[in-house]
């Protein structure tokens, strides 16, 4: 065996104080013993309580769950869609640009917008 699992056994220095001090102890713990049974009864069948309270308002939520995945498989599709619309807009070079934010100037659609401003300042 390897040294981790060498260990020595040492036996209790005063075996006699221990017995007599749990032959002491043994008549209050066997009269704590009912109250705590009684507590711990008490404490199973509350808990039994709540978990079925957490398994009905879970249940009563799966059908909103069930929801809240249908809307959000419905938007990536949308947002795919969008994205690519998008992307194809943005390779054609007609008279608009379609950028990320929606906005539209002339100045980034490259179609006369600086030409203006110069023509009306110079």
């Amino acid at each position: 065996m390897s040294d981790a699992y060498q260990r020595p056994f040492d036996p209790p220095e005063d075996i006699v104080a221990a017995a007599n001090l749990v032959a002491a102890v043994t008549p209050e713990l066997q009269q704590q013993r009912p109250e705590l049974l009684q507590a711990a009864k008490a404490a199973t069948e509350e808990y039994s309580t709540a978990t079925d309270a957490w398994y009905a308002a879970e249940a009563a939520t799966l059908p909103a769950a069930g929801e809240l995945d249908a809307a959000r498989n419905a938007y990536a599709e949308a947002k795919k869609k969008a994205d690519e619309a998008r992307k194809a807009a943005g390779g054609c070079h007609g008279s608009t640009a379609v950028e990320t934010d929606g906005g539209y100037t002339p100045e980034r659609s490259g179609h006369g917008g600086s030409e203006r401003r110069r023509t009306a300042s110079g």
